[in-house]
């Protein structure tokens, strides 16, 4: 009989063989190439039904909805249109011309703001050296103007006559983008907020809708040589016929509907991002009509001081005021024809809702010592 420690020893020695056996036997199976198939089989077929869900949802939404090829940028470039009614006369340039062209300067911050004109050298010599008036002479000193000469049309091609300025400025707005490309306004139109971004945009063109649904020709971004370009280039001179709109916003609307399924051809905005202020009777009259119940913003301030900055939303507001905040530009249509005055003091004073919206602007232009207060 053994002893008890015989024993044990005899037992401790039994369980590291069954051990040491059991070990072998799990590297032999580990190693053993059916075990390593029979292990694959389930992770590969794990792995194989994923990949084939994914890789079929990712070729079935390619196939569906290929992602639109990003358009290249629209140039920063600003463009104005002034034609001369009187070939022999100076610029006529009054302060919201020039409000117009500083606003778009002061929040685009442009490589090259164009004005399109058939003015000869003499009268650009004129306004540049101020014997034209004073506004005349601010607009030719704006950073980065460029003066491209062109020719007032007369007739267009299918033979009617070209007679009213504002035709003859529609014609030559539409080749101008097409050959430069940028950001087209008129000189009733301001900029009130930095469009930048849209430039940017993967966008050919870029419109918005105006008061009634059409597209609006008065505010408008395209590459050059864009396809809606081109084709309202050609096509005004088939459909003109001198009517206010036939070749211009009612074209380009037709235009530009039948482009919008067309991948990154055209950006359509709502109303407010281009012409907030409505053009029926009164409305752009209410945009520039002081509100007397409102107190002037310069009623503390003495004449040098800087004057502090104000967003169009900041107090003190007048009860109706305009909220600006889905704007890029105001247009405010004829704005020549409503015999309200807009100068540099009735800006300032923050009395209208076109005084609370350019107050930034003309802000600028009075820390800068372009203009004093008492100028018309």
């Amino acid at each position: 009989m053994l002893a008890p420690s015989s024993k044990m020893s005899r037992h401790i020695f039994i369980q590291s063989l069954l051990f040491a056996v059991l070990f072998v036997i799990l590297l032999i199976w580990i190693s053993s190439p059916q075990a390593r198939f029979s292990s694959d089989t389930v992770s590969t077929a794990v792995s194989t039904a994923d990949s084939t869900v994914v890789s079929t949802a990712v070729s079935t939404a390619a196939s569906t909805a290929a992602p639109a090829r990003l358009q290249p940028d629209i140039p920063n470039y600003a463009h104005f249109v002034f034609l001369l009614e009187k070939p022999e006369s100076d610029f006529p340039f009054v302060f919201f011309q020039y409000l117009s062209m500083y606003a778009a300067w002061y929040y685009l911050r442009p490589d090259k703001i164009y004005l399109h004109t058939d003015a000869r050298e003499q009268q650009i010599k004129r306004a540049r050296e101020g014997l034209a008036g004073k506004w005349s002479k601010l607009i030719f000193e704006i950073p980065g103007l460029t003066i491209n000469h062109v020719k007032s049309p007369t007739v267009a091609r299918n033979g009617v006559k070209i007679q009213h300025m504002a035709h003859k400025s529609d014609f030559i707005r539409v080749e101008a983008i097409r050959e430069f490309g940028g950001l087209y306004m008129d000189f009733d139109v301001f900029a009130i907020r930095d469009l930048r971004q849209l430039l940017t945009s993967g966008f050919e063109s870029i419109s918005g809708r105006e008061p009634g649904g059409l597209m609006t020709a008065g505010a408008f971004l395209a590459q050059k040589q864009s396809k809606i370009m081109n084709m309202w280039a050609e096509q005004m001179h088939q459909v003109f016929d001198q009517g206010w709109i036939t070749h211009s916003n009612g074209l380009m609307t037709r235009i530009g509907e039948q482009l919008i399924p067309d991948p990154r051809q055209i950006l359509v905005l709502e109303q407010d991002a281009f012409t907030p202020v409505t053009y029926s009777p009164g409305g752009v009259e209410s945009f520039l009509e002081s509100h007397q119940n409102v107190p002037s913003a310069l009623q503390d301030h003495k004449d040098g001081e800087t004057l502090p900055f104000l967003n169009h939303y900041d107090e003190p507001q007048g009860s109706g005021a305009m909220n600006f905040n889905k704007s890029y530009s105001v247009h405010a249509f004829r704005i020549e024809e409503t015999g309200i005055e807009v100068s540099p003091r009735s800006i300032l004073e923050r009395r209208s809702d076109i005084g609370r919206v350019l107050y930034p602007v003309v802000r600028d232009m009075y820390n800068q010592g372009v203009i004093s207060l008492d100028e018309k």
